[in-house]
């Protein structure tokens, strides 16, 4: 259907242009949406409600897809999966194929797992990581540190799934309180696992390689008055990544050099946080670093600032105004109004603007209820070039890691009282 409507479009387009034989802009020419609704596992979830804004409600299919006739770009959408989970709201989309995510919870099968078990040669003074890496997915574990057993569950997405992958085992010295000091076992082997299977893979002493020890080092760069808090060291499978250690001495030392293990198809990663001596934090990634490479440039950006409403302001209602402090570049603010209360609506709010309202959803049980209290908060992901990225399957790429370097920036919590 997508590829129909896209031929169909451009086509149409194309015919156009001819009538006249000059330039036409048909960037503000009314879309079809075909569009997607699905939970944090990219699932589809049925019955959910999508809105566009002066648009009538539509519902999505069992396969949760949806299709909106006659929309103008830009254009405001909203999703409520479930109205006890409140609504999340994409401002400013162009895309005609959004997938909107439903981050809250899941709404999959994942109720099936495999295990698999075995033993590892265990060291005095050593940690030993055993994981399975699938595609895009880790799970991982530590053996029993008095006989080295292990046991490592793997979910999978309905009673009859099937997955391949490399079963891994990486044994270390650990740091005090930093990351490894050397790295002297490793040992991988391919592994298939059906659901409620259970898989039996020892490692003996004799299978484990000594991998080649390097480094890795650079500087984390920060805003005025911050502070580095705890550093992380990932090892990346390709998508896939695998935390290693934490190193508690970041916070006195902007600079770093960490020991790494050189394993083919590997790269490195720093997931570096760093805030305020009050609230808000502001996080950078730093992803697919070669062993042996050295000055790594890390650079995080301020937290957002919360402007108005300020802390219990009276009297807020659809009409008001979201203030926030919003940096220079490709940056895209996600706003929540929280609530303790199960009877009052949450909101979501993907934009990238500094600046926005609660959106009216009254005809969806989500109406502002009177003198409530409610909170607010504002995190923002950066590079990201539109909120169309957010509308797309590859937002959980890049926020997790998976695509590319990524920064997040997360404000103070702030109050206030609806009307």
């Amino acid at each position: 259907m997508k590829q129909t409507f896209i031929a169909t479009y451009f086509v149409a387009l194309a015919l156009a242009g001819c009538k006249d034989n000059s330039p036409t802009d048909h960037s503000a020419d009314p879309i079809t949406l075909f569009g997607k609704v699905v939970d944090v596992d990219n699932q589809p979830i049925a019955g959910a409600t999508v809105v566009v804004k002066g648009k009538a409600a539509v519902t999505t299919n069992s396969t949760g897809l949806f299709t909106i006739a006659d929309v103008t770009t830009p254009y405001d959408i909203s999703m409520i999966a479930r109205p006890q989970y409140g609504a999340i709201i994409y401002e400013g989309l162009k895309r005609y194929d959004p997938t909107l995510i439903f981050f809250i919870g899941t709404f999959g099968t994942l109720t099936s797992f495999a295990t698999i078990s075995g033993t590892a040669s265990i060291n005095s003074g050593k940690a030993i990581r055993i994981f399975f890496v699938s595609g895009e997915q880790l799970w991982w574990t530590q053996p029993n540190h008095l006989d080295g057993t292990y046991s490592l569950f793997v979910t999978l997405q309905s009673p009859t799934a099937s997955l391949s992958g490399t079963l891994y085992l990486l044994r270390f010295t650990p740091g005090l309180s930093a990351p490894p000091t050397d790295y002297d076992g490793f040992a991988s082997r391919q592994v298939t696992v059906n659901a409620v299977g259970q898989y039996v893979n020892n490692f003996a002493p004799e299978e484990l390689t000594d991998p080649i020890d390097e480094t890795i080092g650079g500087t984390v760069t920060l805003p005025m008055n911050y502070l580095s808090r705890a550093r992380g060291l990932y090892i990346e499978f390709g998508k896939a990544r695998m935390h290693i250690a934490n190193d508690n001495y970041a916070p006195f030392n902007n600079d770093f050099t960490y020991v790494v293990p050189r394993i083919p198809g590997t790269t490195l990663g720093i997931l570096a946080p760093a805030g305020p001596s009050g609230d808000g934090s502001s996080t950078y990634y730093k992803s697919r670093i070669a062993s042996g490479t050295t000055g790594v440039m890390i650079s995080i950006q301020d937290a957002p600032d919360l402007i108005f409403p300020i802390n219990l302001e009276p009297n807020v209602d659809t009409l008001t105004s979201f203030l926030y402090s919003q940096p220079n570049g490709p940056v895209v603010s996600l706003l929540y109004i929280l609530s303790e209360s199960p009877y009052n609506p949450q909101f979501y709010i993907f934009t990238d603007k500094g600046t926005t309202s609660i959106p009216k959803l009254s005809a969806q049980g989500l109406g502002l209820p009177l003198n409530r209290r409610f909170d607010w908060q504002v995190r923002q992901f950066y590079p990201m070039a539109s909120v169309d990225v957010a509308a797309s399957v590859e937002f959980f790429d890049l926020i997790n890691g998976r695509s590319g370097d990524y920064g997040q920036g997360v404000s103070e919590f702030s109050s206030f009282i609806s009307r």
